[in-house]
């Protein structure tokens, strides 16, 4: 039995992520019930214990369910995905520090902000693109490049500080875990004195510090950061790191992972996602849409070899350049995942119901089946232009917190224009679902520039979808089809999509290899691809090609118009 571990942005983020600051909340303080004043020290629980506290209740389960007394089960793998990007600083002791020493995607504070304009100031914009070349990632707040110069500028303010709350290394949910769990004497590298653990080459590209070229931490980014910071990067493992052994007092607590039991370095979530829903090749692109939203491929990307001592040059593929607007992780030496995202996605659909009360879900499914109905019928008569209606023709950019794909603006904010007072409620929320949309559309077309060259000049891909938002809205799912000019399906494997990845990429390694022996890396995962069982299929019309093409034409002429304010 495998058990995927999933600590993704939607499992976890709104408990445990300081909002704006992006810091990860590892401590709750609970209050003594006496006397009702907090007690850190004696009652402070983690967030890693939360963790263990749901495989505690997982394994129950599954013990309950083993009905003969004499059946038993094991676990043979432990996999994660892990929310990206996130960072923890621990201690020369591993230990925890405080919230403070931690950052994630998340951030959205004005300091980094600023702290984005300081770097690119300082490179210039050729280095600025160079960089985004090399990385695959633009200077942002969600990567880790300013939100760690910050941090370290921060501290030059402070009093000294002790080896206690000094960051010895930095690490990640993932690897954090693990070093509770495994045994010491199962790590072989230089960092055994600690139990600091390497990144995986996802949860390492994922921070926006990785060559993902070359697999490595890039130079030119890592000298923009001080010494201390760079000392306290952990070293990168570029194949499936495997850890075979649980520590004794984990051992007792979790029986069924004493024998056998593989354990592996994190993945990035949205990595998970794509191969959880079947999207593994170049031919299948996944749309999420949970309370973010996200347009991503799995395209092949192997790094050729170079010697080490080769320093002018890189150990370069002939993968072409990222566009300008999309984002480029490494899964493994083999695969990329391009794609882009939008902070807010299903959140926008939130906060329009909180706006406009329709908090109460039979006035908020009323109001669904009126936009369902209008986008029926309104535009039966000619599908080609936009309605021009008395009622306002509202254009929506939902940038409610920052703007990430395409134009990585962290301090962009959103926008509806073109309402009145006849606008309804229905039409109102209508905007908000195609301002989303549109957004995906121009991310999808963007991915499709690259997904050609891979495919041959092959242009027919599928879009997968999964996410809450979109499981249970069926006319999102349609305009996603009508403005991408691509069939969306939805595939009976979309809910749990990033627990079923991290379980796949756990058993293809846990397959034996050539001569009986594991397989150290992903090389061939992508040569099959899995059998889809459609629960849905929303084929896209042409004829809206022209109302889109309006939509999206409007929504940059409307985002060209503002930005000047966004400061």
């Amino acid at each position: 039995m495998i058990e995927p571990i999933s600590l993704s942005s939607s499992s976890i983020s709104r408990r445990n992520v300081e909002p704006n600051t992006g810091n990860i909340l590892l401590f709750h303080n609970y209050r003594d019930r006496e006397s009702n004043v907090p007690n850190v020290q004696k009652s402070a629980t983690t967030l890693f214990d939360d963790v263990e506290t749901c495989i505690d209740k997982t394994l129950s389960q599954l013990r309950e369910k083993i009905v003969n007394a004499t059946t038993t089960f094991s676990i043979i793998g432990i996999g994660f995905s892990t929310f990206c990007m996130n960072l923890i600083g621990v201690n020369h002791q591993n230990q925890l520090i405080s919230n403070e020493d931690t950052m994630s995607y998340a951030c959205n504070s004005p300091e980094i902000s600023k702290e984005c304009q300081t770097l690119k100031s300082k490179i210039g914009l050729a280095g600025a693109k160079n960089l985004y070349k090399r990385t695959g990632t633009p200077i942002h707040s969600c990567y880790a490049l300013p939100q760690l110069r910050h941090h370290y500028k921060k501290l030059s303010t402070l009093a000294q500080q002790t080896s206690a709350t000094k960051v010895h290394k930095w690490q990640t949910i993932g690897s954090i875990c693990l070093s509770r769990w495994i045994a010491k004497d199962d790590i072989t590298s230089d960092e055994s004195s600690s139990l600091c653990l390497p990144f995986s080459l996802s949860e390492a590209s994922w921070t926006g510090l990785l060559n993902y070229r070359t697999c490595e931490w890039d130079e030119e980014a890592v000298k923009l950061l001080p010494k201390e910071c760079i000392d306290a990067l952990p070293p990168i493992s570029s194949e499936m790191e495997i850890f075979y052994k649980i520590n004794s007092a984990y051992g007792v607590r979790w029986p069924e992972m004493q024998n056998h039991c593989r354990f592996f370095l994190g993945m990035g979530d949205g990595a998970c996602a794509n191969v959880g829903s079947k999207c593994s090749t170049s031919k299948r692109i996944a749309v999420t849409i949970g309370t973010s939203a996200a347009a991503r491929i799995c395209l092949p990307c192997p790094i050729l070899n170079c010697p080490q001592s080769s320093l002018d040059k890189e150990c370069v593929s002939s993968f072409p350049d990222i566009p300008l607007g999309l984002f480029c992780y490494r899964i493994s030496k083999y695969h990329i995942l391009l794609g882009g995202a939008l902070t807010d996605g299903g959140s926008v659909i939130e906060w329009a119901r909180s706006l406009l009360n329709l908090l109460d879900d039979d006035a908020f499914n009323e109001c669904m089946s009126n936009i369902t109905a209008k986008y029926a019928t309104h535009l039966s008569l000619d599908k080609t232009r936009c309605d021009d209606t008395d009622a306002g023709k509202l254009t929506c950019v939902p940038f409610l917190s920052g703007e990430r794909s395409t134009g990585f603006r962290t301090s962009a904010s959103g926008c509806i224009s073109g309402f009145n007072r006849n606008t309804t409620p229905s039409l109102f929320l209508g905007s908000c679902l195609e301002g989303v949309t549109t957004r995906i559309g121009v991310i999808i077309d963007l991915i499709l520039c690259v997904a050609v060259c891979c495919n041959n000049g092959e242009k027919d891909c599928t879009i997968i979808t999964s996410g809450t938002a979109l499981q249970h809205n069926k006319v999102w799912r349609q305009m996603i089809a009508d403005c991408t000019g691509k069939n969306v399906m939805m595939d009976e494997s979309a809910t749990e999509s990033t627990s079923r990845g991290v379980a796949r990429f756990v058993a293809f390694i846990l397959n034996e290899g050539t001569n009986g022996n594991l397989r150290s890396d992903l090389a061939g995962f992508d040569d099959k691809e899995e059998q889809l069982y459609a629960i849905d299929i929303c084929r896209s019309d042409s004829a809206m090609n022209g109302y889109w093409k309006e939509k999206i034409l409007a929504q940059e002429e409307l985002i060209t118009a503002i930005s000047p304010v966004w400061q």
